[in-house]
C-alpha cells in the first residue's frame, strides 16, 4: 500500500513557532555573551597597555635619576628652555662612551616632561654634550617613553624628617636642589576604553606607580 501513514505528519505551525522562538532566545544570548567577551578583551588590552606603559616609564626614569650627578635648575639647548619644576625634571648624567665607560668629568642632558597636544605623552629629551672630544654614546633625540599620562609630579623627600614637597615648592622655598638625594616621582596614567559600538558606557583602566629614587652619582 502506498501513500503516508497517518502517524507520518509534519510540524504545526504552533511548533514552528516555538522553535523559532527558542533559536531566536539563543542567538540574542550568543551574541550578548560575544559582545561581553568583546569588552572584557577591550579593558584587559587596556589594562596591559597601560601596565607596559607604566613599567618603561618609570625604568627609564629611575636609571636616569639613579645615575644622575645632579639636578639642574634650567637648561637651554636649540633655543629651547627647559626648566625642573614639579612636572618638568632636567637631569645631569655622566657621558658614556660607545663601550659603556663613563667619560670622566664630561656630562650629558636628560629631560622629563609631558609633551603631546594633549599633554598625556612623557616626553625623554636626550642632549649629549657635544663639545667633548670622546662623543658620547648616547644619541640626541626627543621621544615619547609612554603614553595615557594624567599627570607627572616630581618629589623632594628628606628622608631624616620623611616628608615629601614637590620640587616647585622646595625650590621656591628656597631649597637647593644640589641637596637633592632622594627623588619621589608620581605618574598616574589612565585610558578610557569605549563600549563595542561606540555608544553606552565606557571603562577607565587606571595605574598610578609612585616610585623612589636614591641619587647614587651625585656630586
Amino acid at each position: 500500500m502506498t501513500g503516508r501513514s497517518r502517524n507520518s505528519r509534519g510540524f504545526t505551525l504552533i511548533e514552528l513557532q516555538l522553535a523559532a522562538g527558542l533559536s531566536l532566545i539563543i542567538i540574542v544570548a550568543a551574541i550578548a555573551l560575544y559582545i561581553q567577551c568583546w569588552r572584557m578583551f577591550g579593558i584587559g588590552n587596556a589594562s596591559l597597555d597601560i601596565y607596559l606603559n607604566s613599567k618603561l616609564a618609570m625604568s627609564r626614569m629611575a636609571r636616569d635619576a639613579r645615575s644622575a650627578a645632579l639636578i639642574l635648575s634650567d637648561f637651554t639647548s636649540g633655543g629651547n628652555s627647559y626648566t625642573t619644576s614639579s612636572s618638568c625634571i632636567v637631569l645631569q648624567v655622566p657621558s658614556i662612551d660607545a663601550t659603556g665607560k663613563v667619560i670622566t668629568d664630561q656630562y650629558d642632558v636628560v629631560v622629563y616632561m609631558l609633551g603631546g597636544t594633549d599633554g598625556t605623552y612623557l616626553r625623554q629629551l636626550v642632549i649629549p654634550n657635544m663639545a667633548i672630544g670622546t662623543p658620547s654614546a648616547r644619541q640626541a633625540q626627543d621621544h615619547t617613553v609612554a603614553r595615557y599620562c594624567s599627570a607627572l609630579t616630581f618629589y623632594y623627600i628628606n628622608a631624616s624628617a620623611g616628608t615629601w614637597q614637590t620640587l616647585s615648592a622646595f625650590i621656591s622655598g628656597g631649597g637647593n636642589l644640589s641637596d637633592v638625594n632622594d627623588l619621589g616621582i608620581f605618574l598616574p596614567l589612565r585610558e578610557i576604553t569605549g563600549s563595542l559600538t561606540g555608544q553606552g558606557t565606557t571603562r577607565t583602566s587606571s595605574l598610578t606607580p609612585t616610585s623612589i629614587i636614591k641619587l647614587r652619582n651625585r656630586n
